[in-house]
């Protein structure tokens, strides 16, 4: 398979300078990953670049990237937590310490995996989608490189790195102590390499291009001074069709996209009651993984359940959207006027959610609340017209937000630095290393 097919508006073009980049996803197991690497390497692709995409979840991507034409490979991974990684770790620090950081002979072994498919591939740029250590070993390479974050992935850069969960027990002196070893054995791994340390945990992160694909106001840390933020990156039109049971139907309509669990059992347990009980209401739910026999229980005739991925556009006409809080329907929600319900599954969905829960355009329960909360919330958000208000009210002050201008503006940042300096010019605006 090419690495990547040029179109036909590229093949012959000497307009751009179209790069090698090598995208890497390393953390995370959410499909949106896959989502949002599709849009930018299919921006990518259309200039004529080559792509190799390092992937987590090979099964996740072939379903997605792969069916799209592109080169996907596994990334360098960690084949289990390394002996000081947490559970739930209360610092960021800790996310670091889970993925092959808190150990030299780990650390090493990540980086020779990137060396490998840096030497095989030969980029000009890499593209990091949450992938610390192959920023690192951008870095160690000399290799320009950007970072896709949705706020998230890119924390702020403080010292120590920030407190993901305020309500574990922790003392700041156990974090400073953590990063403190962790700082160790990346610089051990940098003097090995010939190449300078790090001063703190944060710079991990600064010798990439960051570009923060989403909305201050959506931003896991919260708006950032001087942040370049290119906007949220979504996919509306991939997977499945889904239609509204009845198309000229004047009642409410309730969008439902969640992982498959006891919690989305619950969800549609009560939305089918909802929905039975009002004939004003109807409402579609995709729970990729649910099993047919599952879904067929929830089904009925004002209320369609799909059991793979669906074209989220349909989200775009609900009056109601109820999600685990993933970054691209959330964002493309609110930018519809649409208000949520948030179920997170883990912290990044968690933070997220305590964002939409400040704007005033939706509330969230968390997993042990499910069972017991969500009939109100649910009512709550169907009644009460001010999270509707407050969702077109954030829509409105977003209006000039455009899915394209984000993917030109993350392209055009990828060729500029790959694109070596001219002889004699000033590199001080350039240098990213």
């Amino acid at each position: 398979m090419p690495w990547a097919r040029c179109s036909r508006a590229q093949r012959g073009s000497n307009r751009r300078t179209v790069p090698r980049v090598l995208i890497a996803w390393e953390l995370g197991a959410q499909l949106g990953h896959v989502l949002r690497i599709l849009g930018v390497a299919r921006e990518l692709r259309e200039r004529g670049a080559a792509l190799l995409i390092a992937v987590r979840d090979l099964r996740a991507a072939s379903a997605t990237l792969g069916q799209d034409g592109f080169a996907c490979v596994q990334a360098p991974l960690m084949p289990a937590p390394s002996i000081e990684a947490a559970p739930q770790p209360p610092g960021y620090g800790g996310i670091l310490a889970a993925c092959g950081f808190a150990e030299t002979i780990s650390l090493r072994a990540l980086l020779q995996g990137w060396d490998s498919l840096i030497d095989l591939f030969s980029p000009q740029v890499v593209l990091a989608d949450h992938a610390p250590s192959a920023l690192l070993a951008a870095r160690l390479r000399a290799l320009p490189a950007a970072q896709i974050a949705l706020g998230f992935e890119l924390p702020p850069a403080t010292a120590p790195l920030p407190v993901l969960r305020p309500w574990m027990t922790h003392r700041p002196a156990d974090i400073l102590a953590q990063e403190a070893r962790l700082l160790d054995v990346i610089n051990t791994v940098c003097r090995e390499r010939g190449a300078s340390g790090l001063e703190r945990l944060a710079d991990l992160y600064a010798s990439a291009a960051p570009l923060l694909a989403t909305i201050p106001e959506l931003d896991h840390f919260g708006g950032r001074e001087g942040g370049q933020y290119v906007g949220p990156l979504f996919t509306l039109d991939d997977g499945e069709a889904a239609l509204w049971p009845e198309v000229d139907h004047a009642g409410k309509r309730i969008f439902v996209y969640l992982r498959p669990g006891a919690a989305a059992e619950h969800v549609l347990a009560a939305i089918g009651r909802r929905v039975a009980a009002d004939a004003g209401v109807q409402a579609i739910a995709a729970v990729p993984g649910l099993g047919h026999a599952m879904a067929a229980r929830f089904r009925g005739e004002r209320f369609a359940v799909h059991v793979n991925p669906v074209r989220a556009r349909v989200a775009l006409a609900a009056d109601l959207a109820i999600t685990n809080c993933g970054h691209g329907l959330t964002a493309a929600a609110l930018l519809a006027g649409v208000p949520l319900i948030a179920l997170p599954t883990h912290v990044e969905q968690w933070m997220l959610a305590q964002r939409v829960r400040q704007l005033g355009a939706g509330l969230f329960l968390n997993p042990n609340q499910v069972e017991t909360g969500f009939a109100a919330a649910l009512d709550a958000l169907l009644t009460d017209d001010k999270y509707r208000q407050s969702a077109r009210a954030f829509a409105a002050r977003n209006a000039g937000v455009d899915q394209g201008a984000t993917l030109r503006r993350i392209a055009d940042e990828i060729e500029r630095i790959s694109t070596p300096p001219s002889a004699g010019a000033d590199t001080s605006a350039s240098k990213r290393i």
